[in-house]
């Protein structure tokens, strides 16, 4: 039971996130209110650093929950920001990990800071605050509140 109930969160949580910009009531609400079709209609692009099981399997869950999937193909840091374009979705999950030393080109994370400005959601991990505390990605401040290691941005 306890494996469903956390299941259960991390599903709502994914649902939020990925309605973030989509409408003003909640997005859970709006989620359980119109279900698969406001999941189809949100497009999410995927900025992997590495094709690995676990970007698959992101990509497949969030497939399956109904979401408009687009992968763009790794690495991440080679993403220029327009092509595809972020007007084309409603959520950018950028998967940073394998990669960390590496970061997004600087008119990349403007293109963020920019979509996310203009209502668009985002999702990043713990390693692009990293790659904001050594100086590798330092562009997108309104998106990388934390570092690392429970430490507060610049």
């Amino acid at each position: 039971m306890r494996r469903k109930t956390s299941q259960l969160w991390w599903m709502a949580i994914c649902a939020t996130a990925l309605s973030c910009g989509r409408d003003q009531a909640s997005p859970l609400k709006t989620v359980a209110a119109h279900g698969a079709a406001l999941r189809a209609a949100i497009r999410v692009l995927v900025l992997a650093d590495v094709d690995t099981a676990g970007t698959a399997a992101l990509v497949s869950a969030l497939n399956t929950a109904g979401y408009a999937v687009t992968e763009r193909p790794p690495p991440q840091y080679n993403w220029d920001g327009v092509t595809p374009s972020p007007n084309d979705f409603d959520c950018i999950i950028h998967l940073d990990g394998k990669n960390y030393s590496t970061g997004l080109p600087v008119a990349s994370q403007q293109a963020l800071e920019a979509f996310v400005s203009g209502g668009g959601g985002f999702i990043g991990e713990q390693f692009d605050g990293y790659a904001r505390l050594n100086n590798i990605q330092t562009a997108m401040p309104n998106l990388v509140l934390q570092t690392m290691g429970g430490k507060s941005g610049n």
